[in-house]
């Protein structure tokens, strides 16, 4: 019997440091619900301005699309002339080839052998078979052709240019009757002459798509 007092102040003692145990784990998730709610704050207000900059955002981008009509397709026109561009590169090194070619056929024909046959018959035919030298006739019309149909194809490709840029995307490279792209007046402005280059395009249609 004596010994129930002290079993009684040791559990007295036991329940004492549980009691702290629990009021610190109490007191510290209450600092944790405070910080993670102070966190919570701070998102709201973050995701509310982003929220405010975005809208301000679409707003200033519709503005600029208003205030830009056709925005759209000067986007289709530039890929458009970029693909026209790598095109017209393209028909500039064949035309260099062609030329080059053309060149040295004339070159061969014009200036043959001079002076007759330079080499002696040689002793040993069987060894040494004879070469004969066979000209080739190369007229100078299809080189010609085939450099008036170039650089009708450049004109015409320049053409295709200027009227996506000045005629289907509301005169886009024209600055006060002159071409932002080249540097000259633009060639639609004056009607007759602006008929006679759409007619031009017409009819080189199908050699454009010859050499495509």
């Amino acid at each position: 019997m004596s010994s129930f007092p002290q079993e009684f102040l040791v559990l007295c003692r036991q329940w004492g440091e549980a009691q702290r145990r629990c009021s610190a784990a109490l007191t510290a998730q209450a600092a944790e619900i405070q910080t993670l709610q102070a966190e919570v704050v701070r998102l709201r207000g973050a995701l509310v301005v982003r929220d405010t900059r975005l809208a301000m955002a679409y707003d200033e981008l519709a503005q600029l699309r208003a205030a830009v009509p056709g925005l759209s397709r000067r986007q289709t026109m530039a890929r458009h002339i970029a693909v026209l561009a790598e095109r017209i590169a393209t028909l500039s090194r064949e035309c260099l080839r062609w030329r080059l070619a053309a060149q040295s056929d004339t070159r061969a024909v014009s200036h043959p052998e001079q002076g007759g046959v330079t080499s002696t018959a040689p002793t040993d035919a069987s060894a040494h078979p004879r070469r004969v030298r066979v000209p080739v006739v190369v007229e100078a019309h299809p080189d010609a052709d085939a450099g008036a149909t170039f650089d009708a194809s450049l004109a015409a490709a320049d053409l295709v240019i200027c009227q996506t840029g000045c005629i289907s995307h509301d005169a886009y490279w024209r600055v006060q009757d002159q071409c932002r792209r080249t540097g000259k007046p633009c060639i639609l402005v004056d009607q007759p002459l602006a008929a006679c280059e759409a007619s031009l395009y017409t009819s080189l249609t199908p050699v454009l798509d010859k050499n495509a």
